[in-house]
């Protein structure tokens, strides 16, 4: 990870909606939900070095 590189774009928890608390830092860049109550909250965190991850976390079903 370059020193210049920005987090990727995350989609907000999926069971509250609200954005994810983002550590970006150049070992171990994390996110996760950090809601109070959350079911979201209780998910392991998010590594943001490993792209298949940020993919999958930010791929919706869709409803209906």
């Amino acid at each position: 990870m370059a020193a210049d590189e920005k987090p990727p774009e995350l989609k907000p928890c999926p069971f509250c909606g609200q954005p994810l608390t983002v550590r970006w830092r150049k070992i171990n860049p994390k996110a996760h939900c950090a809601t109070p109550g959350c079911w979201g909250a209780k998910l392991p965190v998010l590594p943001l070095d490993i792209p298949e991850f940020v993919d999958a976390w930010n791929t919706r079903a869709n409803g209906g």
